[in-house]
């Protein structure tokens, strides 16, 4: 079962053939339900799900697309994994993903992303179409490594933060809580908790 019929919920169903049948979608947009998205059918909106778990699918995954703000998709995660569902990790074919990269649940590792060696990650990430996560980062749960971003070895991503198209992190910086690292943005010192950064160098643009 997916949950959020978007773009990304798109690129996420073309990574899962062959590996899982996806049952059903759920979606808020009410016109989108009895309908096919992609080839799959939205079944309804996201308050149906504790009644098909267990009787149509038992595994989800969230489909949410997110730019900046990671606490829909946080949400979304919670309420599905609450209602007892396995979040499945899915990685696409395409990825190069290291041996021992440590995973958590509900990760979605897009086409032709890098994963090396010793990294971890949390829950419900995504790491997006070609970015590269280098050796021995730390990336923690819901946060999004959008298309093209870079980070060096030894970097840590916390919780909830967004890394925007094409940023690069140099190796062995913080990105705090909750933060935003604007597309382009190349970050050369720790960033606190809560903070957007844009520019080359990043420079603290605002307090989230």
């Amino acid at each position: 079962m997916l949950a959020g019929a978007g773009g990304h919920c798109k690129a996420v169903i073309d990574i899962l053939k062959g590996s899982y049948d996806i049952v059903g979608i759920t979606d808020i947009d009410r016109e989108k339900h009895g309908r096919k998205f992609h080839g799959v059918e939205v079944i309804g909106s996201d308050e149906v799900l504790p009644q098909i778990y267990g009787k149509i699918a038992s595994c989800a995954l969230v489909t949410l697309g997110s730019v900046r703000d990671n606490s829909q998709r946080k949400r979304l995660y919670e309420y599905i994994r609450g209602i007892g569902f396995s979040m499945v990790n899915g990685i696409s074919p395409n990825a190069v993903v290291a041996d021992t990269v440590t995973f958590g649940s509900g990760n979605v590792v897009m086409d032709r992303a890098v994963i090396h060696a010793d990294t971890v990650l949390g829950d419900n990430i995504i790491i997006n179409t070609g970015a590269i996560v280098e050796h021995d980062c730390v990336i923690e749960s819901h946060v999004h490594v959008a298309v093209g971003a870079k980070l060096a070895g030894g970097v840590k991503i916390k919780e909830g933060s967004f890394i925007g198209m094409g940023a690069c992190v140099i190796q062995g910086i913080t990105v705090g809580k909750d933060c935003i690292v604007a597309a382009g943005t190349v970050v050369l010192d720790d960033v606190p908790d809560r903070t957007m950064v844009a520019g080359v160098p990043a420079r603290v643009i605002r307090r989230l």
